[in-house]
């Protein structure tokens, strides 16, 4: 940031230097200001190990409205359908545990089908809604490891009444016993 004063010749500023605030840390995220929500248990989307994605294009997604937690998604967007995004976390414990996901739904979202560690859990998972909004979904139990889950999300359709803009937002997965 960088203050400027404005003044004719001659004028003069009644407040003296005060360089040690000068030197004072900027916030430069609103979580610096106002913690975020988080959702207890979450693996943050936006934390794991991101591939490249078979078609579309992937970004990590702020939206003001949406209670995301840590108020982040990926948002996998413009993607063929068949094409898949690969996702790769760690785990707190190894073992068989129901996996959950939050994901937003939207007019433009597409239909989504989840692969854990070679294992299929949800297929066909339609995202597509009239509003927009974010909820968690059980995709099933699957074997999980402590180290190198390989989540693959495969955009698998579209719904007649969706904008074909072919999107997928994953916002975390939640693991439990």
């Amino acid at each position: 940031p960088v203050s400027i004063f404005y003044a004719r010749p001659g004028a003069v500023w009644n407040v003296p230097p005060k360089p040690a605030m000068a030197k004072t840390a900027v916030t430069k995220h609103v979580n610096d200001l106002i913690p975020p929500y988080l959702v207890d248990g979450a693996i943050e989307a936006e934390s794991m190990e991101l591939g490249e994605p078979t078609s579309g294009e992937v970004v990590e997604q702020a939206h003001p409205d949406l209670n995301w937690s840590n108020g982040l998604q990926v948002w996998w967007k413009f993607a063929e359908v068949g094409s898949s995004l690969t996702l790769t976390f760690d785990a707190d414990k190894a073992g068989l545990q129901e996996v959950y996901s939050g994901l937003t739904i939207a007019v433009d979202y597409g239909i989504a089908s989840f692969e854990l560690n070679g294992q299929k859990l949800a297929q066909n998972l339609d995202l597509y809604s009239p509003d927009l909004d974010t909820k968690e979904f059980s995709l099933g139990k699957a074997s999980v490891k402590e180290k190198g889950n390989v989540l693959v999300i495969t955009l698998s359709g579209i719904n007649e009444k969706a904008v074909k803009s072919n999107m997928i937002g994953i916002d975390y997965i939640r693991l439990a016993d």
